[in-house]
């Protein structure tokens, strides 16, 4: 998303290299690296940054949601499968999580 989509404040809205061959048959599509090795170097920053950002956020919400998670499994652990009106139930007073901010230059 860094490099293809242009999906980083700190690289820009560019992309970076060409992509060559295609996932669908069997080709990996990473295509060959067209920028400096410094750019290479913010590149994986810039990623370990998301990857980091993104853990810490998944690590909270399941912190901050622990009791609806113990509620979710312990239905699970009962019934095995739930539906929408035992979801509604489960998830009942819960806030959507709000959206990341400052994470890429591209989000709203």
């Amino acid at each position: 998303m860094v490099t293809q989509w242009g999906m980083s404040a700190v690289i820009g809205p560019v992309q970076l290299g060409q992509p060559d061959g295609d996932p669908l048959v069997g080709r990996d599509g990473n295509g060959a690296r067209e920028y400096s090795e410094s750019v290479a170097t913010r590149v994986d920053d810039e990623v370990t940054r998301l990857v980091q950002a993104a853990q810490e956020r998944a690590t909270d919400v399941l912190r901050t949601q622990r009791a609806t998670l113990d509620r979710l499994a312990a239905a699970l652990v009962e019934l095995e499968t739930l539906d929408l009106d035992q979801l509604t139930v489960i998830f009942a007073g819960l806030d959507p999580p709000a959206p990341v901010r400052g994470a890429t230059s591209t989000q709203a």
